[in-house]
C-alpha cells in the first residue's frame, strides 16, 4: 500500500465533502481498492464523513455495507466520536439514522451515544422520536437502564404525558439492575406532575420490593416526603401515616424538608392538630429537635384560622424555644388576628418584629393584613393613620388590594 497516495485520496475526498462534492468523493474513493488495516479504515472514514456532510445518509450506508465485503469496518471508537461529532453539529437526524441502522451495519456503539440522541428527543418533546430510539436500542441489545428512564422522565410535564410516563415506569421494572433512589424519587415527582396517584401506588411497590429489601438501599428521606406530599395532596392521610411509619422503622432520619411535607399534608387534610402533636414529638426528640423552623409553625397556623388562641399559644411556644419568626410567619400571626378581628394584639406583634435580633421588617403584605383588618372591624381611622405612617416610611406604596 502507497501511504503517501492514500493520504493524498483521504484529503481529496474530505474536501470533496466539505464543499459538498459528492460525486467527486465517491469518484475519487473508488480509485483506491479498499485494504484490510489503518489506510483501508481511514478512507472508509472520510467517504462516510462526506456522504454525511452532503445529507446522503443512504450512500454512506452503502458504502460501509460494501466495505465489509473486503473485510473493512467501522471500529466502535470511531462509531461513538461520529455519533458525538453530530449532536456537536446538531446533526440530530444523522445520529438517528446511523443509531437505527448500527444492528444491520454491524456496528457496536455505547449505549451513552443513543442517551446522546434520547437526551435531545427529550429535550425538544419529540417522544415519537424518543421511543423508536428505545427500541432500536433494545434492538441492538443494550437494555434500558437508569440513565434512560432519567432522560425519558423529562418529557412527563403535564398530565397529557400520563401513557408515557406509564412506559418509562413498566421501563423501570425491566432493568436488570434496581431503580436507585434517585430514579423512584424522579418518578414520584412525575406521577405528581401528571396528576396521576394510581401511577405513584405502581411506582411506590416498585420502591418498596427493589429498593426497601435486604439486599438494596434504604429509601431516602427525600423520596419519603415526595411520596407524602403526593399522597396528601391525593387526600390519603392513612398512606401518609404508613409512610412516615416506614420511614421510622426503618431508621431513615428525617430531613427539614421531610417533616414540612408531613406537616403539610396532615394541615391540607385537616388534620392540624396531629400536625401540632407531630411536631411537639419532635421536639421532645434532641436528636431531631433541629428539625422545627419557622416554616413548620408557619405551615402549622394555615390550620388554625378559626382558632386564634392556638395561633397565639404557637408563637409564645417559638418565642419560648427561640425558633427565629421571619416575615411569613408574623404574616400568618396578623392575618388570623385580622380575620378573627383581635385586633388589641397586633401592636405587640409588630413590636416584637421590631425587637427581634435582627430586626424583622415588615412588607407590604403586613401593611395590608394589618389595614385589612382594622377595616373589617370598623377602625377607618386607624387603617388611615397606618397607610399614612406607610407612606412616610417611603418604602413601600400602596396597592390596589390595600386601596380596596
Amino acid at each position: 500500500v502507497n501511504v503517501t497516495e492514500y493520504d493524498a485520496a483521504a484529503s481529496v475526498i474530505q474536501e470533496c465533502g466539505q464543499s459538498k462534492d459528492l460525486e467527486g468523493a465517491i469518484a475519487e474513493f473508488e480509485q483506491h481498492p479498499l485494504v484490510r488495516g489503518h489506510m483501508g479504515e481511514k478512507l472508509l472514514k472520510k467517504i462516510v464523513q462526506a456522504c454525511i456532510s452532503c445529507g446522503n445518509w443512504n450512500m454512506a450506508k452503502k458504502q460501509i455495507l460494501k466495505a465489509q465485503q473486503h473485510g473493512v469496518r467501522l471500529t466502535r471508537v470511531y462509531a461513538a466520536d461520529m455519533i458525538k461529532s453530530l449532536l456537536a453539529a446538531n446533526d440530530h437526524s444523522s445520529a438517528e439514522l446511523l443509531l437505527h441502522d448500527a444492528v444491520e451495519l454491524g456496528l457496536r456503539i455505547p449505549q451513552a451515544c443513543y442517551h446522546g440522541v434520547l437526551q435531545v428527543h427529550a429535550l425538544a418533546g419529540d417522544r415519537d422520536a424518543a421511543w423508536r430510539l428505545v427500541a432500536d436500542m433494545r434492538s441492538a441489545a443494550l437494555l434500558p437502564n437508569q440513565v434512560s428512564c432519567s432522560i425519558l422522565l423529562k418529557m412527563v410535564s403535564s398530565p397529557a404525558h400520563a401513557v408515557d410516563l406509564s412506559k418509562i415506569i413498566d421501563l423501570a421494572e425491566s432493568m436488570r439492575l434496581p431503580a436507585d433512589d434517585v430514579l423512584l424519587c424522579s418518578i414520584t415527582e412525575a406521577c405528581l406532575r401528571v396528576g396521576r396517584l394510581d401511577l405513584l401506588s405502581h411506582a411506590t411497590a416498585l420502591g418498596l420490593s427493589k429498593i426497601g429489601g435486604s439486599g438494596g438501599p434504604t429509601l431516602s428521606a427525600p423520596l419519603y416526603g415526595a411520596m407524602i406530599k403526593g399522597f396528601g395532596r391525593a387526600g390519603e392521610v392513612d398512606r401518609v401515616w404508613a409512610l412516615w411509619h416506614e420511614m421510622q422503622s426503618k431508621d431513615v432520619e428525617p430531613t427539614e424538608i421531610t417533616l414540612g411535607c408531613m406537616v403539610e399534608s396532615l394541615v391540607a387534610n385537616s388534620e392540624a392538630d396531629a400536625a401540632w402533636k407531630l411536631v411537639q414529638d419532635i421536639w421532645q426528640d434532641q436528636g431531631q429537635r433541629h428539625l422545627v423552623n419557622t416554616v413548620i409553625y408557619s405551615t402549622l397556623m394555615k390550620g388554625f384560622t378559626a382558632q386564634p388562641d392556638k395561633v397565639e399559644a404557637m408563637y409564645l411556644e417559638m418565642r419560648e424555644r427561640r425558633i427565629e419568626c421571619n416575615t411569613i410567619t408574623y404574616n400568618t400571626i396578623l392575618n388570623h388576628f385580622a380575620q378573627n378581628r383581635i385586633m388589641h394584639r397586633l401592636p405587640q406583634i409588630l413590636e416584637d418584629m421590631r425587637a427581634s435580633t435582627p430586626p424583622v421588617e415588615p412588607d407590604i403584605v403586613t401593611y395590608s393584613t394589618i389595614i385589612k383588618g382594622f377595616c373589617a372591624s370598623g377602625n377607618l381611622d386607624q387603617a388611615l393613620e397606618l397607610q399614612k405612617e406607610m407612606l412616610a416610611d417611603g418604602k413601600f406604596m400602596p396597592d390596589e388590594m390595600m386601596y380596596n
